[in-house]
């Protein structure tokens, strides 16, 4: 993997750690922080938190499973994406009144949870 996928990789679980941390485990959600929030290594964490290599890369493992499993699941973080760029690309128009009226649309589908 190169540096630039791993980089995508690691933004991506980060992205999703913030929608969705609150459900996973405790243990989950240390080392999962320690990993994407702090940048430290299994081993680093695992002298932190007095548990083994293995313990540590277990956890990362679940967790990991575990966010793509909600995402799959509830799909926050693609509609959430969607919904940025669909505001990026209203605030975009040039017609005050042209971008107000497809400002206010959006306003409407994200009150009615389109």
């Amino acid at each position: 993997m190169s540096e630039e996928e791993s980089f995508k990789k690691r933004e991506e679980y980060l992205f999703l750690l913030d929608l969705y941390e609150p459900l996973l485990s405790p243990s989950q959600a240390k080392v999962l922080d320690l990993v994407y929030r702090y940048d430290l290594s299994l081993r680093e964490i695992a002298l932190e938190q007095g548990i083994t290599h293995e313990a540590v890369a277990d956890a990362l493992r679940k967790g990991n499973a575990k966010l793509k499993s909600f995402e799959d699941k509830l799909a926050l973080a693609k509609t959430k994406t969607k919904r940025d760029e669909a505001i990026n690309k209203a605030l975009s128009i040039g017609d005050e009144a042209k971008r107000l009226e497809a400002l206010e649309t959006l306003a409407k589908e994200i009150i009615h949870g389109i």
